[in-house]
């Protein structure tokens, strides 16, 4: 079903508030304006955003975006996302528009590795003593 309004400005408000609550620094206080995301979610609102470039989504597009799809009723969401994906995807754009928002970010980049790859390159380097970089995992 369609998001009403009225739940959407309070997704949004409790969504701006956890970000509040978890971040420490002020916007544009030692933040980039680009970043990267890794998350299933961020690839397909990548996909939906920018059409013609689906690595990258500009932030100043993603309240829009935030409103066509929670205008939608699931059925029509599942049209551009897998059925699980299409059952969270406005929480995630509104979460993502909340923290682009609170600091100052302009483009997120969707980048296939994870953090899972992260995690098991950080602990081979530290299991195998080797500084250098390992090769990718998957």
């Amino acid at each position: 079903s369609r998001m009403l309004p009225r739940d959407l400005e309070r997704l949004r408000t409790a969504a701006s508030a956890a970000v509040e609550e978890g971040l420490n620094i002020l916007p544009g206080e030692g933040v980039p304006t680009s970043s990267f995301g890794s998350s299933g979610t961020i690839k397909a609102l990548a996909g939906f955003v920018e059409p013609h470039n689906t690595s990258r989504i500009d932030c100043s597009r993603l309240g829009e975006a935030v409103e066509e799809l929670s205008a939608m009723k699931l059925s029509q969401r599942r049209q551009y996302f897998s059925p699980g994906r299409a059952d969270i995807i406005v929480a995630g754009a509104v979460i993502l528009e909340a923290l682009a928002g609170r600091l100052g970010i302009r483009t997120v980049e969707a980048v296939e590795a994870g953090l899972r790859d992260g995690l098991l390159a950080s602990l081979e380097r530290s299991l195998n003593g080797s500084a250098g970089s390992p090769a990718p995992v998957r």
